[in-house]
């Protein structure tokens, strides 16, 4: 070849290096992120397998540009969670790629897609053999492809039949079933339930968190005052019975002259505390041989408190007049069903001067329990809060709470704890929640609860 011919051809395949297609523009990379099955099902684990066939569905084999074969040879990769993976049975074998339709000879050839479940084999996209489905023709083509847009369109050669439009179905029916409550701070929830054409929605919704404590309430109107046994007190004169030394002791009176023994009463009523006994002489006992005292005893005959009479205030050596006044504080609880308070005197022996006037003063009130709320409602195996307070009791301000007359309720009634705190039963209904005083059994305060379904 003379050096003329040499430069032509050099120059030829100069030419022909110029116009050569890139291996990697041959392929286009397919991905997939969002495989599922006909239900939508994202596709756990599966096999995604392309291969090249004609539009009559046969095997094919196409050439590249620039030169080069593809065959008719499946193309696969795992998929796992939907996603195309680069990895076929667990072996890495790096992107997939598939010949660019738009670049082969002849152009635009097909891929036929069959996508199946790894779980039981079952196809889930495309078809095996003959059977012909949307996905006998996929023709990816650019330097990237996702299968993801594409949409598949019927199989070469199969007509499309539209069927007639089918009857409108019948209009669907919303129920509402009752609310349920549910514990504070839970989620709120709707189900939905029932057969077309009627459907059921049931709304959970979560109670509100308790609110904080109110303001405290008014204060109640007074109640009676206690009975005070005086000597100026006609109708109930608490005043001791002959002095056993035959003395004529009787009451004080504003000129200080001595009366004579009445009988002497307290009347008093159910849940009486007595606070007080106060007891003055106008003289004091001088050199006894025993001293004396004065009970306090309630007409069932209980004996409530004693105060011993002191002899002189001391062997009886000091025979100066001077006036005896006790006082002490007692805060017992009279029995129930006593109706009066009346003093018992018992005399000291041997003294050589007796006291000629004695006045015995009671302090006396009745205890009583109040309750708030007085009414209070409820959703069932809820909490609501009552609160008691017990007065004119020095003694014990404590309660005993009760539902239904059950201390401390139960499932059936609901239950209350120390505090007052009212936990709701399972069922709705009516209950009466009492606070009882622990001083006087027969001061009770009562309230109504109703519970309700929701």
């Amino acid at each position: 070849m003379n050096i003329r011919n040499r430069g032509i051809a050099v120059l030829a395949l100069f030419a022909a290096l110029l116009v050569a297609v890139p291996v990697e523009a041959q392929y286009s990379t397919i991905t997939a992120t969002t495989i599922a099955d006909g239900s939508g099902t994202t596709l756990a684990s599966g096999e995604f397998c392309a291969t090249l066939k004609n539009n009559l569905g046969q095997p094919a084999s196409i050439r590249l540009p620039g030169g080069g074969q593809a065959t008719n040879t499946p193309v696969c990769r795992d998929v796992t969670a939907g996603v195309l993976m680069t990895t076929y049975h667990g072996v890495t074998l790096g992107v997939m790629k598939l010949a660019d339709t738009a670049l082969t000879s002849p152009v635009y050839p097909c891929y036929k897609v069959v996508v199946t479940n790894n779980a039981d084999g079952s196809v889930v996209i495309g078809s095996f053999g003959s059977t012909k489905s949307g996905y006998d023709c996929v023709q990816p083509t650019g330097s990237t492809w996702s299968f993801d847009s594409f949409i598949p369109s019927n199989a070469p050669g199969v007509m499309q039949i539209v069927g007639p439009l089918g009857p409108v179905g019948p209009a669907p029916t919303i129920v509402v079933d009752p609310t349920t409550t549910s514990a504070a701070g839970t989620s709120a929830a709707v189900t939905i339930s029932g057969v077309q054409p009627t459907f059921h929605l049931a709304f959970t919704i979560p109670q509100g968190i308790q609110g904080i404590q109110g303001i405290q309430g008014i204060v109640g109107p007074m109640g009676p005052p206690g009975v005070l046994c005086t000597a100026n007190n006609p109708v109930s004169d608490c005043m001791v019975t002959a002095d056993s030394a035959g003395l004529n002791i009787g009451k004080f009176t504003d000129t200080g002259v001595l009366s004579a023994w009445p009988v002497a009463y307290t009347i008093i009523g159910p849940g009486t505390e007595l606070e007080t006994v106060k007891v003055e002489a106008d003289f004091p006992w001088v050199g006894c041989t025993s001293g004396g005292a004065i009970s306090i005893v309630d007409s069932l005959g209980n004996t409530i408190t004693t105060m011993m009479l002191a002899d002189d205030y001391g062997a009886g050596s000091n025979s100066t007049a001077y006036m005896l006044s006790v006082k002490k504080t007692v805060n017992a609880i009279v029995a129930s069903g006593a109706t009066d308070l009346h003093p018992l005197y018992t005399s000291p022996s041997g003294c050589t001067q007796y006291a000629t006037g004695v006045r015995v003063d009671l302090t006396v009130d009745q205890v009583q329990t109040s309750i708030t709320p007085l009414t209070a409602s409820v959703v069932v195996a809820m909490t609501t809060q009552f609160y008691a307070s017990v007065l004119f009791s020095a003694n014990d301000s404590t309660v005993n709470w009760s539902v239904d007359g059950v201390a401390g309720g139960n499932s059936t009634v609901g239950t209350v704890d120390t505090t007052g705190k009212y936990t709701a039963p399972a069922t709705a209904g009516s209950h009466t929640v009492t606070a009882t005083s622990n001083a006087a059994s027969v001061a009770s305060a009562s309230a109504t609860v109703t519970v309700t379904g929701s």
